[in-house]
């Protein structure tokens, strides 16, 4: 992928027909069409979404507990921009561009724990804050090296989720988080600890993936079993549309456990709050949210290519549940409740994909059940033709 920056929107937005599929996706709930198939399919929006969206927005790339020690450092690729994030010596966490300063390989691979960085290529070393310490054979060259570094990124914590920035003149984390907050923020996942991280690689664009989750219209059709929405009436009162293209939605459901009952039990501090209680939510531009009584799930979705993605899970769970008999087991099987929702939707996602390029695809109109992902897609409108 090229890092020359796009300087303007793709042609197909000015597109005759694009023009008059985005204005059919602009209307009302209920006389609105769906994207154009060519926005899930494009290599060229795909070039853009990672100019005007992920190299603007918040990013939340993992907890706090992944790297809990002195030199606990982890990698990851955004959009192809490699990643790398540690935690110093006086438990800061830091995040750069995983870039060697000399030819640009990567100082660093994986997860682990170390001391240092020391670039595979040439041996220029970094501490853990990205700070040059030693360039072999370098000391005949003009340049001024004193104050070289990994090019640093913004990174800041919320309720011990990891958000990372790569925009300098990106609003304050607390001034983006403070409609989510104000809606999921009671439920205290800084009092909760990772229990599960499951990485799913889907065969379908990443957006696929983010509207997939919020779909309430196919849950009763595709999970007979468990994950039947609230009913058209409440779920119609119950969504709140937050600015930049939140949502939330609170209702109570049948728990999802065969016997009715979380093996975990109610969180310590929900315990006046009903069995059923249960949340969804969205914050752009990929992280879908989801919580009952005992748990809290963020599932965030990454683009690979157009038409490939990774959905990364986490589970958190109070840490009193730790404690009870039969943790793993449990866990385990809890784990397992997901995973096999998500391969039921696989080929449904895939099939999205097949379908949208195709040149008989037309959008189709929303149901009332889709009110979020209208809300959603537009505010990806809002950001791609800004």
């Amino acid at each position: 992928m090229s890092g020359e920056a796009i300087t303007g929107p793709p042609r197909s937005l000015f597109s005759l027909s694009g023009v008059k599929a985005f204005r059919a996706t602009r209307e009302e709930l209920r006389r609105a069409r769906h994207l154009p198939g060519y926005v899930y399919t494009s290599r060229e929006f795909e070039e853009y979404e990672k100019d005007r969206i992920f190299m603007r927005d918040w990013l939340c790339i993992g907890r706090v507990e992944e790297l809990p020690n002195h030199g606990d450092y982890m990698t990851l690729r955004i959009m192809g921009e490699p990643i790398l994030v540690a935690r110093d010596g006086k438990g800061r966490l830091a995040a750069f561009s995983n870039v060697c300063r000399h030819r640009g390989v990567e100082v660093a691979q994986g997860a682990g724990n170390a001391r240092e960085f020391r670039c595979p290529y040439h041996g220029w070393t970094y501490d853990l804050r990205g700070v040059l310490k030693a360039a072999p054979e370098m000391s005949d060259s003009a340049a001024e090296l004193g104050n070289c570094r990994l090019p640093m990124l913004r990174a800041e914590v919320y309720r011990g989720w990891l958000f990372l920035s790569f925009d300098p003149d990106a609003p304050p984390l607390a001034a983006t988080l403070a409609d989510f907050d104000r809606e999921f923020g009671w439920l205290r996942p800084e009092d909760c600890v990772l229990a599960d991280k499951t990485v799913i690689d889907l065969d379908c664009n990443w957006k696929f993936a983010v509207e997939h989750l919020m779909d309430l219209y196919h849950l009763r059709a595709a999970h007979a079993e468990g994950l039947a929405p609230p009913c058209r009436g409440n779920q119609d009162r119950a969504v709140k549309l937050l600015p930049r293209g939140g949502y939330s939605l609170h209702f109570e459901v049948a728990p999802s456990a065969k016997n009715g009952l979380s093996p975990f039990g109610k969180m310590p501090w929900l315990m006046d709050r009903p069995d059923g209680l249960a949340c969804l939510g969205f914050l752009a531009p990929n992280l879908n949210f989801a919580a009952r009584v005992d748990a809290i799930r963020h599932l965030v979705s990454w683009p690979l290519a157009p038409d490939r993605s990774r959905l990364i899970c986490y589970t958190l769970l109070p840490a009193e549940a730790f404690g009870k008999p039969g943790f793993a087991a449990m866990l385990g099987a809890y784990a397992n409740c997901l995973r096999r929702a998500v391969e039921e939707d696989r080929a449904v996602m895939q099939s999205l994909q097949n379908g949208v390029g195709s040149r008989h695809f037309e959008p189709g109109p929303l149901s009332s059940l889709e009110g979020p992902a209208h809300h959603v897609i537009n505010n990806y409108l809002n950001a791609m033709t800004a």
